[in-house]
């Protein structure tokens, strides 16, 4: 659960509290109980407020406890209206805790997982019905009155069916948290290649389109490197489809690691990488590729042979849509490659 959600929470039910304790004060309805448990519990709200801010790791444990207090603070009210005997019998004091009784039952399944919540409102239920029903069929509530076993009744009633539409929320919560997850996890799968765990062709066109947008715009350069494995069919077809993926995979490892955190890189098909370069002009685009193949001429790759790269380099120019953009990166990659390969090749910047 969002800690900042939790926080205004906590700031809400310490409004909800000091509230009701300056309105029960005002009008002499307080009861005794609640001049020492409602300080108690504002402490509690305050300590938790504080550790959430200072120990947000803390979270869970602290969930935990809010729901443990206030489960705990509710059933003793109940129960002391109910059987203190030195106090007068005041439905008020009764109604009041009974009106509340439901958000401990409510911050249980909101802050806890869905078994430990139903433990608590279980024992939460148990402990304000189990005695009353007991002390109800030996008659000793009589000086509540005729009213009081159907008051109870109804309260048993009413407390049973908010767990029961807690429980059904809860059902419908953890579905949709589900569903999130799958819907994400089929947008990573469809923006994902599953053989390099680079994006595919589909999310480096998004976010080219993103790029040109803010290049557009004047807000920043761009610039795009388009690189292809030199004789990529020789390994293939020397060593077997197998071991041709093992040096896709290593490869894009190799480019990974030779990127910016703001650059992008990604599988564009078959033997073919595209890079993008936000905020970086064609010369230091022009560096880039040449520590990207120098890189990959270093690397040890599971064929056990030299494996080099060909790359074209090129920088948004104003106007510039992206077919045309990638149509001359492509352009420069074909240069390189016809000048011999193991080569980066750039095309002017204006």
């Amino acid at each position: 659960m969002d800690v900042r959600l939790v926080k205004g929470l906590l700031g809400l039910g310490l409004a909800a509290l000091a509230s009701v304790a300056l309105v029960e004060t005002l009008t002499r309805t307080i009861a005794p109980w609640d001049q020492r448990l409602y300080p108690l519990v504002a402490a509690v709200l305050l300590l938790c407020l504080a550790l959430l801010h200072h120990r947000p790791q803390w979270a869970p444990r602290i969930y935990l406890a809010l729901a443990l207090v206030l489960n705990a603070y509710l059933v003793t009210a109940i129960l002391l209206a109910l059987f203190n005997p030195l106090m007068p019998r005041s439905p008020l004091a009764l109604v009041s805790s009974t009106f509340w009784m439901p958000l401990g039952y409510v911050l249980a399944f909101l802050f806890l997982e869905r078994r430990a919540a139903l433990g608590l409102v279980g024992i939460t239920f148990t402990a304000i019905f189990l005695p009353s029903g007991i002390a109800l069929s030996q008659g000793a509530l009589a000086p509540w009155g005729a009213e009081v076993r159907a008051v109870l009744i109804n309260m048993a009633l009413a407390h049973f069916t908010f767990i029961v539409a807690l429980l059904a929320i809860g059902r419908l919560r953890y579905r949709y948290q589900m569903a999130r997850e799958r819907m994400v996890a089929m947008q990573v799968l469809a923006s994902t290649d599953p053989l390099t765990g680079l994006p595919n062709r589909r999310a480096m066109l998004e976010q080219l389109d993103n790029l040109l947008a803010l290049a557009q715009r004047g807000r920043q350069v761009l610039s795009v490197l388009l690189l292809d494995i030199d004789h990529f069919k020789q390994v293939n077809d020397n060593h077997g489809h197998e071991v041709g993926d093992q040096v896709l995979s290593q490869l894009g490892q190799v480019l990974s690691s030779q990127v910016r955190a703001c650059d992008l890189v990604g599988r564009w098909g078959g033997e073919e990488f595209l890079l993008l370069a936000p905020a970086t002009l064609l010369e230091e685009a022009r560096e880039l590729a040449e520590r990207i193949r120098q890189a990959v001429a270093t690397t040890a790759f599971p064929h056990g042979r030299v494996l080099t790269v060909s790359l074209g380099v090129t920088q948004y120019r104003p106007d510039d849509h992206r077919e045309a953009l990638l149509r001359r990166a492509d352009q420069a990659l074909y240069r390189a490659k016809a000048a011999g390969r193991n080569q980066s090749c750039c095309a002017a910047a204006d």
